[in-house]
């Protein structure tokens, strides 16, 4: 599984974490952040095929959309509890790792 983290920690903390775990998780979670845009929709307003856009397509998309200090798509938990030192970031990831049952942060 990889994660995506995205979060601010600027005047107050704010964001998210979400598992993803294919292409398809990934174009959908960028899809529900910009669908008003129609940023991944064809000319008729149709949403495209998640393979019609690369991994770092879609990321480059979040980020232009996004108001959020950090956005990484991570391999391991690891390198997303050290994304930030932030009690409330911190407490987040604990929190994501009960809800899913990672033990090994390194998964």
């Amino acid at each position: 599984m990889r994660y995506l983290a995205h979060f601010t920690v600027e005047n107050g903390f704010y964001g998210d974490l979400s598992p993803i775990r294919t292409h398809k998780d990934l174009f959908d979670r960028v899809y529900d952040r910009v669908k008003f845009l129609e940023l991944l929709d064809d000319n008729n307003g149709i949403k495209k095929d998640p393979s019609d856009f690369t991994e770092e397509q879609l990321l480059e998309i979040y980020k232009k959309v996004s108001m959020h200090e950090f956005i990484e798509l991570l391999d391991s938990f690891e390198g997303v509890r050290a994304l930030s030192d932030h009690p409330r970031y911190q407490k987040l990831c604990n929190d994501f790792a009960e809800f899913h049952q990672i033990t090994n942060i390194t998964e």
